[in-house]
């Protein structure tokens, strides 16, 4: 095998190892510590980001060591890197309208150079490792010494996965939501009814389903929800829990720092995705 067919299956299946890495933390540690609870995972749900965390992984790879000028095959990765990240990042779970296309295009190119730059120097460590394996290789150094460098980035990348991982705070309003849910679907009489839903009854009996996921929120992305905040706490505080049924419908609680019974408010629509309505 040639030194470039070496280094292009090399980086190819090290940006792959690299993804599954990415993935299996971010994808998978929630549901772990937490069994029974379908997580809210977009775009594509569990199998579908870690099928698409290997392949945009391995795709990185080879593009970032496809040339033997390691500036260029980063380079070219960088570009078509930045440019992935801003059309995913700008048209996901929104609707642009026709007119405002051509706007969206321009801010996406002003913002594509510091993108690219980001990019560029995560790239460029992974075509440094894989230009160290070319050399290893060819001096004959053992697998166990060769494993070093590429092992490390597993583990990291594993690690910037698992931020994803929610904090106790958020497992428990995890927990607490799903015990809501389950209430309400296994209800037969008012007795049985969870006070947070008593406005819900009717909504829940004709749209919930037992096929749900959840999501824990906070910060700027409880705006979106339209739930009122009782005062006397700080917004960072507070967090919402969105159970999103497979028919479409949602059911989003606000829970409140002292434990008091959550403020819930039904959805027809997920309020967290744009329509071209809200462009209106």
């Amino acid at each position: 095998m040639t030194h470039d067919t070496y280094r292009r299956l090399y980086g190819m299946t090290l940006g792959a190892a690299l993804g599954m890495a990415f993935g299996l933390t971010s994808q998978t540690l929630n549901a772990l510590v937490i069994p029974g609870v379908i997580f809210y995972q977009p775009p594509l749900g569990l199998g579908g980001n870690l099928v698409s965390c290997v392949l945009i992984g391995g795709s990185i790879g080879l593009v970032s060591c496809w040339l033997a000028s390691s500036f260029t095959s980063v380079l070219i990765a960088a570009v078509l890197g930045g440019i992935g990240v801003e059309l995913v990042g700008s048209f996901y779970g929104t609707v642009t309208p026709a007119e405002q296309v051509g706007n969206l295009l321009f801010t996406l190119l002003i913002l594509l150079l510091p993108m690219t730059g980001l990019l560029a120097a995560v790239f460029g460590l992974l075509r440094w490792i894989v230009n160290k394996q070319v050399e290893q290789r060819r001096d004959h150094v053992s697998l166990l010494r060769r494993s070093l460098l590429p092992g490390a980035a597993i583990l990291i990348m594993g690690t910037i996965g698992a931020t994803a991982f929610y904090p106790a705070e958020g497992q428990q309003r995890i927990k607490e939501m799903n015990a809501l849910v389950q209430a309400s679907l296994r209800a037969t009489n008012a007795a049985d009814w969870p006070s947070a839903l008593a406005n819900y009854t009717d909504a829940f009996q004709q749209h919930a389903t037992p096929h749900y996921t959840l999501q824990w929120i906070r910060g700027d992305g409880l705006l979106r929800w339209r739930i009122g905040q009782p005062a006397g706490f700080q917004p960072w505080q507070y967090s919402i829990v969105a159970a999103r049924f497979d028919n479409g419908w949602t059911l989003a609680c606000l829970f409140i720092p002292d434990n008091s019974t959550p403020h819930c408010q039904a959805y027809d629509r997920d309020p967290s995705l744009n329509y071209p309505s809200d462009q209106n």
